[in-house]
């Protein structure tokens, strides 16, 4: 019975410590961190939705359009700094 919850524990260690691999994970106050943390705020800005939403009427597709140049800028900016670093793979 030892031996099963030995086997079962360090099992569980080493996926825990696979999951955790420092390559895949970003530095804590770098500079990429910094962007991703940018480009979630601004992310969230542009799907913002007013509190008038329902009744802009003629305005709404406008401001649809808009938003959806903001998110393509957005997108386009972190794939500048992801996929030099990582690959072509990642998108």
């Amino acid at each position: 019975m030892r031996f099963f919850l030995l086997t079962i524990f360090v099992f569980l260690l080493l996926a825990e410590v696979l999951q955790a691999s420092p390559h895949f994970k970003l530095r804590r106050g770098g500079h990429l961190e910094r962007v991703h943390r940018q480009a979630l705020s601004d992310w969230k800005r542009a799907h913002h939705r007013s509190r008038r939403h329902r009744h802009r009427h003629k305005r709404r597709r406008h401001g649809r359009d808009e938003a959806q140049r903001r998110i393509d800028h957005i997108t386009d900016e972190i794939d500048g700094y992801v996929r030099p670093r990582f690959g072509r793979s990642v998108a």
